[in-house]
């Protein structure tokens, strides 16, 4: 009994083992395809970080300029707003009117001359 079953439990043990192993290669195959993947994701994410960067360096280039420009236009415009200042002033002395202006500027609105119903032109269709 033991000559017919000492062999059979040793050959059941070696195909054990056997498939055991085989099941391990398997699954040593399976981590290295999803080894594989990771690595490709982990590429794709190296890719949009550098597109990442690149817009960021484009975005603080356009920022740049653009902050360049608006303090150029805001100096332009203070030297035209202190132009036209200079001009009205000028004009407000030549026509003698300081008092009326100053009036205005203090929110006293003075009543000018109305000008006559008969200089407004007739109504059409009546």
């Amino acid at each position: 009994m033991m000559a017919i079953f000492g062999p059979l439990i040793v050959l059941l043990l070696g195909y054990s083992l056997y498939t055991t192993n085989d099941r391990f290669g398997e699954i040593s195959d399976d981590f290295a395809t999803v080894n594989a993947r990771f690595i490709a994701i982990d590429a794709r994410f190296a890719a949009q970080d550098a597109r990442i960067d690149d817009l960021d360096d484009k975005i603080d280039k356009v920022e740049t300029k653009l902050t360049a420009r608006i303090n150029e236009v805001e100096t332009k415009l203070t030297a035209l707003i202190y132009e036209v200042n200079l001009r009205l002033t000028a004009l407000i002395a030549a026509l003698d009117k300081t008092d009326e202006v100053d009036a205005a500027v203090a929110g006293e609105l003075t009543a000018g001359p109305r000008s006559s119903p008969q200089s407004t032109p007739p109504r059409s269709g009546t």
